[in-house]
């Protein structure tokens, strides 16, 4: 059986991590999967919509979703699994992962380091320059922006946001550092104390601005 892989979302993102599949072991035939886009090709790469992709017969589908918004990517993947679709990673040539363990559909962009001893949950984005250092437990659907840098002794619970060039301070084994479900850390801020559930963060030190419930 022929096996076909679609990347949900042609933006720049998906443009910037689709190529990632050449480092699969497998062979496929690749597709953007974008119903907002009116081009019929990407980089040479063919664009059709999730329903096209899910009613093409006798292929075996792979997919991964390239959406930024957490809660969208986990209503793409849910669905896609639901229609007999299989999650693949995107990690790139330069991606380093000393041990970790990492769930369905992530994406590793060019130099991204993942240490010893961390756990990562479903769906993971984890941009470009970015790490995540030893004894850290991520949760589902979490997006890191480039650069952003997770030290040791870490939480950070399911869709959370961390923006480009944020830092968050270690904690320790018995008090981790937490970062609450659903967080947005902003772009350069400094995380030295646990930031609520659902709160926008900034700032050197960080501090909550804004509630997102």
């Amino acid at each position: 059986m022929l096996k076909i892989f679609g990347l949900v979302g042609a933006g720049g993102y998906g443009r910037e991590t689709i190529h990632f599949i050449k480092n699969s072991s497998d062979d496929f035939d690749v597709y953007f999967i974008d119903k907002n886009i009116k081009t019929k090709s990407i980089h040479g790469i063919k664009v059709i919509t999730d329903e096209e992709f899910l009613n093409i017969k006798n292929k075996e589908k792979y997919f991964n979703v390239s959406v930024s918004n957490s809660k969208k990517r986990k209503s793409i993947a849910d669905n896609f699994k639901k229609n007999g679709a299989i999650a693949i990673d995107l990690h790139a040539k330069s991606f380093i992962n000393h041990g970790a363990t990492l769930d369905e559909g992530s994406i590793c962009s060019d130099y991204t380091i993942i240490s010893a001893d961390v756990k990562i949950g479903k769906f993971f984005h984890c941009n470009r320059l970015s790490q995540v250092a030893h004894d850290v437990t991520v949760g589902d659907y979490v997006t890191f922006a480039p650069n952003v840098n997770c030290n040791g002794n870490t939480i950070i619970e399911d869709f959370a946001y961390l923006g480009t060039s944020c830092i968050l301070k270690h904690g320790t084994p018995d008090k981790p550092l937490r970062i609450g479900k659903g967080a947005v850390i902003g772009m350069g801020a400094v995380v030295t104390k646990d930031i609520p559930e659902y709160s926008i963060a900034a700032g050197v030190p960080a501090k909550v601005i804004k509630s997102r419930k």
